[in-house]
């Protein structure tokens, strides 16, 4: 007869869940992500293949960016003891230099709630989209547009700092330029590796 063993995770290991604001993304019209869904071209792509554009809009899925604190409750009644989620450049600054006092204050009631609940807070600054007018500029593609992002992350730090306990700058920093170069799939849309 074998014996059980009795497997314990170590002091600092962490359970939770990750989120992505993909779906958060329906009533965010001043990110690039909802530009290319609504773009004409998209759209007479996928009518081209016989299917409605509208099917293929980003919708509210489990709507967290609302759900949170049941979100939270969740996850502590799970015995998760972190969460990973992102805050929308684009729906924080809408203009460059213009921050919405009003979005930010959400996305504070949104970390006191993980706090309140228990959780190691991993807070990422950039997932995959961008404000309208940084895209517009260049994105990430110009070296000198990284001076907007740093000023971004320094006023999420100062604002945010007392419930963030681990930042994630960039979600997947290799994604994006594999997505732009070697797919040619956005910015620059410029295949470079084959």
């Amino acid at each position: 007869m074998t014996q059980k063993q009795i497997l314990k995770f170590p002091k600092r290991f962490f359970v939770g869940r990750g989120g992505k604001r993909v779906p958060d993304r329906r009533r965010n019209t001043n990110a690039d992500w909802w530009v290319w869904e609504h773009s004409q071209k998209r759209e007479m792509a996928l009518m081209a293949k016989g299917l409605d554009p509208k099917g293929f809009y980003s919708g509210d899925a489990c709507d967290f960016y609302n759900r949170f604190d049941e979100d939270f409750s969740l996850a502590q009644h799970l015995n998760h003891n972190a969460t990973r989620f992102g805050i929308e450049w684009s729906r924080i600054e809408t203009k460059e230099g213009v921050f919405d006092e009003a979005v930010l204050d959400h996305y504070e009631k949104i970390l006191q709630s993980a706090k309140y609940h228990g959780l190691t807070v991993f807070l990422t600054l950039h997932h995959y989209t961008n404000p309208i007018w940084f895209a517009k500029i260049g994105g990430f593609s110009k070296k000198k547009n990284v001076d907007y992002f740093l000023r971004f992350a320094k006023k999420m730090v100062a604002r945010f700092s007392q419930y963030v306990d681990f930042w994630v700058t960039i979600m997947s920093p290799s994604f994006m330029p594999c997505k732009a170069t070697q797919w040619g799939l956005s910015r620059p849309k410029k295949r470079t590796c084959f």
